[in-house]
């Protein structure tokens, strides 16, 4: 008799314990479908396109904030355009352009005010994708 009781208590436990992890998996689904693009994202979005730039210390951010945002649908394809301000600053001097045919010359110090720049992210099977074309370099 006790080990009948023993048995219904571990079902019991082992029931319980699906039921809590279904729950867990629905509301991480849910969550990750309903997530958008966030600043972090455009951010690095930003980062990953200009960055030969980052990596040769040519350039850091001060400061990037997100500004507003745009969820859309175009011809079946679904956007979500990031209005962003940042700061960047030239840490090196620098060459924007072919220096033989008329490249602009920024000197180390230089602080550039990017305001109303937008980053657009494209919905993809996997998950968000910034469309890095439509993202500007540090001008001056």
């Amino acid at each position: 008799m006790k080990t009948i009781r023993g048995i219904s208590k571990t079902l019991s436990l082992i029931s319980k314990m699906w039921l809590y992890l279904g729950f867990f998996l629905i509301i991480l689904m849910l969550i990750g479908c309903a997530s958008k693009p966030s600043e972090a994202d455009a951010r690095k979005a930003y980062e990953d396109k200009n960055a030969k730039l980052f990596k040769e210390g040519v350039i850091r951010i001060n400061s990037f904030k997100k500004v507003n945002a745009i969820e859309g649908e175009l011809f079946g394809v679904k956007f979500y355009k990031i209005e962003y301000d940042a700061e960047v600053e030239f840490l090196k001097d620098y060459i924007i352009g072919d220096a033989v045919f008329g490249g602009v010359r920024v000197e180390k110090g230089r602080i550039t005010k990017l305001k109303g720049k937008y980053i657009t992210f494209i919905k993809t099977e996997k998950g968000w994708k910034a469309d890095n074309d439509q993202i500007e370099a540090p001008i001056i």
